[in-house]
């Protein structure tokens, strides 16, 4: 069998896809993008170049050389990085020492993202941003045109775009910035980073207690289109705290939590990961559920943080690529709690190294422990100490709960058990899935393939090696209808599968490349490197019925299935 090293291992289409590598990335990270970048090819004979288009209000830029590829996602979350760490140095006295500490943690976790997709095997054509010379943009114009995009420009949301906590951050670092895409980028990152914190704390006060009941409502929709679409959606935990009056507010949370699965169900085509299902098992995990504010020690906070830093895994050429990611993976996905004694001699935890699970549920025990920060709202004439907007914090407590009713890509089993699926594909399963997945590319390369065998390859692949499921359904079924014999075509439909998805589809791709005759309908059309990217990589086949019978015909989809795919990732948010 021939040798592969890792520059030979295919691990990304031949075309190099900027969203597939941007979207990889919000996904380690846990959170859901606010823009969506996405590489288009015009399909007019004369003009065969590629555009950036961004979504929210929808612009064309220019594309960033002829090769784009991993240097330049590297070089967007370095920029990003970069600003971060200048912001906190610049406005850090304006924050609270553990709203520091979490952007400290992403800071690391952008770090280490850079490091990993550094070292993916694959060629590194380093490319020079070209700033934009033929657009103005004006910032404020452009962030009100993408509130707009949602919902009409009113009393409320006017106080996100005039507050001085945003404006101040957001002013000073787009101010020495050229108009490039790094800040464009970095601009809707920054305003989507503030606009949690601005909505919870300065609206907690008499600007929301005169709204009026419809009023509220509106409110409280627009918080969760704000917080379920920004990257940084779920960076901050707003104030909890662990008095003994915290009891008395449970059943209002829980009620809020309610209203807010309302929302979410209303808006299923801006949230199309929620389902009505999810929210009735929700609702019946909520009857029962205790919740626990927890104050967190921002001293052990920090030695955590380092602990975490030190025990980054690094790449080792040594040992192959999926052997990386096993380790990668692993480490990503742990748990280490943090068992402290608070001044009330009551134990809580702090989940340190998991950035997507900002809140610990204890399966065991029943309880939803919350981390909490200090930026409780303080009336200066009387002391008194007040809860934020109860929505927001429903929010959160919504957002570790709804993992567990996920079986694409969910670390939780359909018990509701964390599920260590490490334990199980162990590093040896690795290296098996490694070696036959290389024989049988080797195989594929070296040899004509007809019809019936492709798709044959195709089903052992998908079945043996990447165990993908709920997204591929459609493939499974279109097989079916065409008569191949489906007897040793089995996926598993709770694996977590949403990394392995990337390789999947890059290896599909290569092997594709490799196939002359267009007669392979089905993994042409769903992999050919030709295809926009908007419906080649980033939805949910299953979803789709249209886009089913699209590939099966060989003919694109029509311009309103493509207005609903849009919408729509493979990722999992979480």
């Amino acid at each position: 069998m021939r040798k592969f090293g890792l520059e030979q291992w295919p691990t990304t289409p031949r075309r190099t896809n900027l969203t597939n590598l941007l979207a990889a990335v919000s996904t380690e990270l846990g959170y859901h993008p606010l823009v969506t970048i996405t590489l288009i090819r015009e399909m007019t004979p004369s003009k065969q170049k590629l555009q950036i288009c961004i979504d929210k209000p929808r612009l064309f830029l220019q594309k960033l050389g002829p090769k784009t590829d991993t240097t330049v996602a590297a070089r967007l979350l370095f920029a990003l990085t970069k600003y971060l760490k200048e912001y906190c140095e610049r406005f850090g006295h304006c924050l609270q020492r553990s709203e520091a500490e979490h952007i400290v943690t992403t800071i690391i976790k952008f770090e280490q993202l850079l490091d990993f997709y550094m070292h993916q095997p694959a060629k590194q054509v380093k490319q020079k941003l070209k700033n934009i010379t033929n657009t103005k943009i004006e910032w404020v114009s452009l962030l009100a045109a993408v509130l707009g995009k949602r919902l009409n420009v009113t009393a409320e949301t006017e106080i996100v775009v005039r507050s001085p906590h945003y404006f101040a951050g957001l002013k000073e670092v787009l101010e020495k910035s050229s108009e490039s895409i790094v800040t464009l980028y970095i601009g809707y990152t920054i305003f989507s980073w503030f606009t949690p914190l601005v909505v919870s704390m300065e609206t907690a006060g008499s600007a929301v207690s005169s709204l009026s009941f419809a009023q509220m409502r509106r409110w409280v929709e627009f918080q969760c289109i704000m917080l379920s679409e920004n990257i940084f959606g779920f960076a901050y935990l707003h104030a909890f705290s662990s008095l003994p009056s915290f009891e008395e507010h449970q059943k209002t949370i829980v009620n809020a939590t309610q209203d807010i699965i309302e929302v979410l169900l209303h808006y299923t085509k801006l949230t199309p990961w929620f389902k009505r299902e999810d929210g009735a098992l929700v609702r019946q995990r909520l009857q029962s559920m205790e919740i626990n504010a927890l104050v967190p020690d921002v001293a052990k906070i920090r030695r955590f943080v380092q602990e975490y830093y030190n025990n980054i895994p690094v790449y080792d050429k040594e040992i192959g690529f999926l052997s990386n990611l096993y380790h990668m993976q692993k480490f990503m996905t742990q748990r280490f709690w943090d068992r402290s004694i608070d001044s009330n001699a009551e134990a809580y935890k702090w989940p340190i190294s998991s950035l997507r699970k900002r809140c610990a549920l204890d399966m065991r025990d029943n309880r939803l422990y919350i981390p909490a920060i200090h930026i409780l709202l303080i009336q200066e004439s009387t002391k008194k100490m007040e809860f934020p907007q109860v929505p927001v914090l429903a929010y959160y407590i919504l957002n570790a709960l709804l993992p567990m009713f996920f079986q694409d890509g969910s670390v939780f089993d359909e018990t509701g058990s964390y599920n260590e699926w490490w334990t199980i594909e162990n590093e040896e399963s690795f290296f098996r899935a490694e070696r036959c997945l290389l024989q049988q590319y080797s195989k594929s390369v070296n040899s004509d393939l007809q019809q019936d065998e492709m798709r044959s390859l195709a089903a052992q692949i998908m079945s043996q090696n990447f165990l993908v499921s709920p997204s591929y359904k459609a493939y499974k079924r279109s097989l079916k209808k065409s008569g191949f014999n489906l007897s040793n075509f089995s996926l598993y439909e709770s694996y977590p599968a949403d990394v392995k998805q990337v390789f999947y589809l890059a290896h599909m791709t290569a092997v594709c490349d490799e196939t002359e005759t267009a007669q392979n309908s089905h993994l042409y059309q769903m992999f050919n490197e030709d295809l926009s990217d908007l419906y080649r990589v980033n939805i949910p086949f299953y979803n789709f019925p249209e886009f089913e019978k699209a590939v099966a015909s060989c003919r694109e989809p029509e311009a309103s299935v493509l207005a609903k795919i849009q919408y729509c990732w493979i990722w999992n948010p979480y």
